[in-house]
């Protein structure tokens, strides 16, 4: 490949990642990993060819193109390090209580909601309520819990929201064989940075449909033979928040979590941070953490 073949290379993927996230980068997990990859590619081709093109042919392009990458992954480090430490030195809180959302919430006008719509009433989920977590008076997630129609298995529908609106949706199915345990099956692909409780039975299927998760949530449920018990559906914010603790609690034991200097807030402790920044970095750049 020649440096005119580069260029083009580097504009044909530029061109498809910004059509690609316009288009679909909100609802699918691995499209959305493939365009932030594509996007990558392309921000490494634009800035080769500008270093190349500034030595006057003292440096290949093949040169030039592992200077950038390498380049761009430390500072891409470095960033994201100074994020986590802000994070920490702030004592900002990284554990959240969710409240009640009032009113009706609109899902996104896309063909692809549309059809899950449709897909959940032909297996029967109904909404049990709209809840959300804040920060600092600003909305950061937005959680629609269903149940289906036995009210074994939970599903939780979470819309990540950003300064225009949605930005993404993840799924959460979870059913409860006795008190404090469950089986969970979800394709969460945030980097959490966390430890989850042990007796959590968690499949993380981090690409994977609304759909296949169902498929899979049920397959695991019969392959275990679990006798799971009912979601009491007039009790779910109190379920939420009850499990935003066990979480808090089980990741403040294992050193990850400690408290702030009024000890009202779980904030990142130094393994917590770095464990942090370690996910962010491989959901960037391997898709998973």
């Amino acid at each position: 490949m020649d440096l005119f073949h580069l260029r083009l290379l580097v504009a044909a993927l530029m061109g498809i990642g910004m059509a690609l996230s316009l288009r679909y980068g909100f609802w699918n997990p691995k499209l959305r990993w493939c365009i932030r990859l594509v996007l990558r590619m392309g921000v490494v081709g634009i800035l080769s060819v500008l270093l190349h093109g500034f030595c006057e042919e003292g440096i290949t392009w093949r040169a030039a193109v592992g200077i950038i990458l390498c380049a761009m992954i430390l500072c891409e480090s470095m960033y994201l390090w100074w994020i986590t430490g802000i994070i920490q030195s702030r004592q900002l809180p990284v554990m959240f209580r969710y409240g009640v959302t009032r009113g009706t919430v609109s899902w996104p006008a896309h063909r692809h909601f549309l059809r899950l719509r449709d897909y959940l009433r032909r297996e029967h989920f109904r909404s049990v309520g709209t809840f959300h977590i804040s920060f600092l008076g600003v909305p950061l997630l937005l959680n629609v819990v269903m149940l289906d129609a036995s009210g074994r298995v939970r599903l939780e529908v979470f819309f990540r929201m950003g300064a225009s609106g949605i930005r993404h949706v993840q799924f959460v199915l979870s059913s409860r064989l006795k008190e404090d345990e469950w089986i969970v099956t979800d394709n969460i692909n945030v980097p959490s940075g966390g430890i989850m409780p042990r007796n959590w039975k968690l499949k993380r299927y981090r690409f994977a449909s609304p759909q296949t998760l169902l498929r899979r949530h049920r397959k695991r449920l019969q392959m275990l033979n679990a006798v799971c018990e009912t979601w009491d559906s007039e009790h779910i914010l109190s379920e939420l928040n009850h499990e935003q603790d066990l979480l808090a609690g089980e990741n403040f034991q294992r050193g990850l979590l400690e408290r702030s200097s009024d000890g009202r807030e779980y904030i990142l402790s130094d393994e917590g941070r770095y464990r942090l920044w370690q996910s962010t970095l491989a959901i960037h750049y391997f898709g998973i953490a």
